[in-house]
């Protein structure tokens, strides 16, 4: 007989609310579908069900910066008590000792009391709530609606730690750097003896390459901070 099989793979994550800290999983379930063909010709089907769950991280609470009760989109919009939190994700089995900074992702996120689950807040939410633009009250909210917009590692939106004023100030800091190695540069190419045809293309190298590493892990950053800023600023 010929025994037919496919096989699909769902994983999502997990929020485990027994430790203080909070533990999210990677969870997979697999469901393996296996068609036999009886002796009259026709085929059966049976499915089986497998599932694993691994720990990936934990978060480690650092500070408590403000309490609050709001409507909390991700259940039904019921009342709930949110803390809002500095912490650090970190690998299971960390020892975290008083007063270290251990390895991990530093991030700002709203908790629920009643779920237990943390939200991280994107740099310009949390330095909206900051600057006192917005109150914390409309963060569950407003984190809810910008949330499938949002962008996670080195070139998200998340642990730059910067508000928008000295985000906007490291910003033209560089530019202006920038600026001016690209002159000395440029001038410095100038100084050798070479054709034309060739200085061109070399002088051009350095500011070329420099420009687009700005603009592809700085510009970018920040024009989408400034942008989220002021869609916040329209939705209070």
């Amino acid at each position: 007989s010929v025994r037919q099989q496919h096989r699909t793979v769902y994983s999502f994550t997990a929020h485990h609310t027994g430790k203080p800290a909070g533990t999210n999983m990677i969870c997979q379930i697999g469901i393996t579908t296996s068609h036999v063909p009886s002796i009259g010709g026709e085929y059966g089907e049976s499915a089986h069900l497998e599932y694993s769950v691994s720990t990936k991280w934990e978060i480690h609470q650092l500070k408590a910066e403000a309490s609050f009760v709001a409507d909390d989109p991700w259940n039904a919009n019921r009342q709930d008590t949110f803390a809002l939190d500095y912490y650090v994700y970190i690998t299971p089995g960390t020892i975290v000792r008083p007063n270290s900074k251990p390895a991990g992702a530093y991030r700002h996120g709203i908790r629920a009391k009643l779920s237990g689950v943390a939200h991280d807040l994107p740099d310009a939410l949390y330095f909206a709530w900051r600057a006192r633009r917005i109150n914390a009250e409309s963060l569950p909210r407003l984190l809810h609606e910008i949330q499938p917009t949002l962008k996670k590692g080195r070139k998200g939106d998340y642990g730059i730690g910067l508000s928008n004023k000295a985000f906007t100030a490291v910003v033209w800091i560089l530019v202006v750097w920038i600026v001016a190695a690209d002159a000395v540069w440029i001038d410095e190419v100038r100084g050798y003896a070479m054709p034309l045809v060739l200085a061109i293309p070399f002088a051009a190298v350095f500011p070329l390459i420099i420009g687009h590493l700005f603009y592809r892990a700085v510009w970018q950053v920040w024009r989408r901070r400034m942008a989220q800023t002021k869609w916040i600023l329209a939705r209070v």
